[in-house]
């Protein structure tokens, strides 16, 4: 009785001795899994984060186009206004010489 007492206590410790090894076995596949996944994860964010920047200098540059487009469109409709009040500086200088003219005239010929 004693000998099966003691078997069983063998046995039973040498189960506990394989469930000890098995579980640090498990846990050696986990942590190399995890280290995978790890590695993996750290690649993926790596490309997102260049794919973002690249997307960022894209965007930074149709912006910075899309400006320059604009400064010029803003430039062109100036110089058309300036060039209109020319236009119209001009024509009142004008008016004011022929009627500078037409008084001189008329001032001249009653004389």
């Amino acid at each position: 009785m004693e000998l099966l007492r003691i078997q069983h206590e063998t046995d039973k410790k040498r189960r506990l001795e394989q469930h000890e090894m098995d579980l640090k076995e498990a846990r050696t596949l986990l942590d190399a899994k995890l280290a995978q996944q790890n590695l993996r994860n750290e690649v993926e964010l790596k490309a997102l984060k260049n794919k973002c920047d690249e997307e960022k200098d894209l965007r930074k540059g149709m912006l910075q186009k899309e400006f320059e487009q604009w400064k010029v469109q803003q430039m062109a409709k100036l110089q058309e206004e300036e060039d209109k009040q020319v236009r119209l500086e001009y024509k009142r200088m004008e008016q004011y010489v022929k009627t500078d003219i037409e008084r001189c005239q008329m001032a001249t010929s009653s004389d």
